[in-house]
């Protein structure tokens, strides 16, 4: 993660929460910073990990300090509106 403030992926103050190219459009929402290894924050991002890695993790009490040591949220991009590549 960059350490700059003005560059962190939290701060959404300079964002515009549509994004477009070629491709097609998404919104993008950010979650809070993980505040508790118990919070929702943390629970999502144990959803993400087992769908990711098929597998629980083998320390959830680690991971949920983990989370909220290194200040984890979730980044989440909807697509709105998806078209073919034309560009094969």
């Amino acid at each position: 993660m960059n350490d700059n403030p003005a560059h962190s992926p939290a701060d959404t103050s300079g964002w515009d929460p549509w994004l477009a190219d070629r491709h097609g459009r998404a919104r993008v929402s950010l979650t809070a910073e993980a505040a508790a290894p118990d919070d929702d924050v943390v629970r999502e991002l144990a959803d993400i990990y087992e769908h990711v890695s098929g597998a629980a993790h083998p320390d959830w009490a680690e991971f949920g300090a983990a989370m909220v040591r290194d200040h984890r949220l979730v980044l989440r991009l909807s697509p709105l509106a998806l078209r073919p590549r034309s560009d094969g």
